[in-house]
């Protein structure tokens, strides 16, 4: 029997995100949040264009329609978490952007499809995990970030929904690199009236590390795995497995940065892996 793909590559995808994260907050110490995701996402569209002479055997007039459709509900949850992260804690925007986990399931029953019981208690359990992770110490007090924040869950678990439904079948690198680029075009507009004159050699050098991190490696690198992830799970099932990037965001805090966890991380980060384990585990089928 064949097995699934899908979740290697999610994992993979989480991984990705959670150690690029660093370079995602310090883009913005010489550049706005709208001129420095403009450059990186252009630049992580561009480059799989580059790649996409090499790679794929698909044609870009496929990848067009869903690629223009996933660009502007990306772009949305990428500057909903820059803005959050203005705002508010990394913990706090972390777990209230894990709302996706449960909006998921709620969206997809919505739509008609009906999530496994296991779907659902792995939700639960991986929310607990998280909170255990980023907010073991409790909410001190809502303030706009919070709010913002939950912008993040709702677009993001839209576009899990959308790249499973659109983009399942065309060719992953010429669709990332329409939506990527789409996406970064799209940004400079904002960026050109609400940050002007951000964008410019100096503040590209500056930030050219962070940008070449987040373009390529969790842009570019990061949504393809994503995306060829999606192509054979569940997206209830995806939104579960890529919430490990706050595991993985902590393991990189403790590797690159000498983070010590506490014993409350260690503990969420063990309800994370139970809640993650249920929901890959294929359901036992019925013997006649």
């Amino acid at each position: 029997m064949k097995k699934k793909k899908g979740p290697f590559f999610l994992f993979l995808a989480a991984f990705t995100w959670g150690f690029c994260l660093v370079g995602q907050a310090e883009g913005m110490e010489f550049m706005g949040p709208w001129s420095f995701t403009a450059v990186r996402l252009t630049l992580g569209g561009l480059s799989m264009v580059a790649l996409s002479f090499f790679l794929g055997d698909g044609s870009y007039k496929e990848c067009l329609k869903p690629g223009l459709i996933c660009a502007p509900v990306i772009l949305a949850s990428i500057m909903f978490e820059q803005y959050g992260l203005l705002y508010t804690g990394v913990g706090k925007c972390a777990f209230i952007t894990a709302f996706y986990i449960i909006l998921v399931p709620i969206m997809l029953y919505f739509l008609g499809e009906k999530p496994a019981k296991k779907i659902w208690i792995s939700a639960i359990l991986a929310l607990a995990g998280i909170f255990f992770i980023t907010m073991g110490n409790g909410f001190n007090e809502i303030n706009k970030g919070d709010i913002i924040s939950l912008g993040i869950a709702i677009t993001y678990a839209i576009y899990i929904i959308v790249v499973e439904r659109s983009a399942g079948k065309v060719d992953v690198v010429k669709f990332s690199a329409v939506q990527f680029t789409a996406a970064g075009l799209i940004a400079f507009i904002p960026a050109a009236f609400i940050e002007p004159g951000q964008i410019t050699l100096e503040t590209i050098q500056l930030s050219i590390v962070p940008i070449l991190v987040t373009g390529i490696v969790s842009c570019a690198f990061g949504y393809t795995l994503q995306i060829l992830g999606e192509r054979d799970t569940k997206a209830d099932e995806a939104s579960l497995i890529l919430s490990s990037q706050t595991v993985f965001s902590l393991l990189a805090g403790w590797l690159l940065l000498g983070e010590v966890l506490s014993f409350k991380e260690y503990f969420g980060c063990l309800i994370m892996v139970i809640a993650i384990v249920l929901a890959v585990l294929p359901e036992r089928k019925a013997h006649d």
